[in-house]
């Protein structure tokens, strides 16, 4: 959070979110690349956010196949995994 002379002299002050987490994730004894970032809600609440994890490994992550949104259920592997985010 921050603010600069010209923002208070407006009365406002900003804030920087984290919008991306990293880390590694496994499913199935496969162990993923997985990427959290805030969505179309700069809200920094990630729990209403997709999960996008690199599958083929390709270092680009394919919104059709590789995005799962909260709740959804996704087949990885030819079984069912419902990703959820929780603090």
């Amino acid at each position: 959070m921050f603010t600069n002379q010209t923002l208070w002299q407006q009365g406002l002050i900003t804030y920087y979110s984290r919008t991306q987490l990293k880390g590694m994730g496994t499913i199935a004894g496969q162990t993923y690349t997985a990427y959290i970032a805030d969505g179309l809600n700069n809200d920094t609440d990630f729990t209403n956010d997709a999960m996008h994890i690199d599958l083929d490994g390709n270092s680009t992550i394919d919104p059709q196949t590789e995005s799962f949104l909260p709740g959804s259920i996704a087949r990885i592997h030819n079984q069912p995994s419902i990703f959820e985010v929780t603090w």
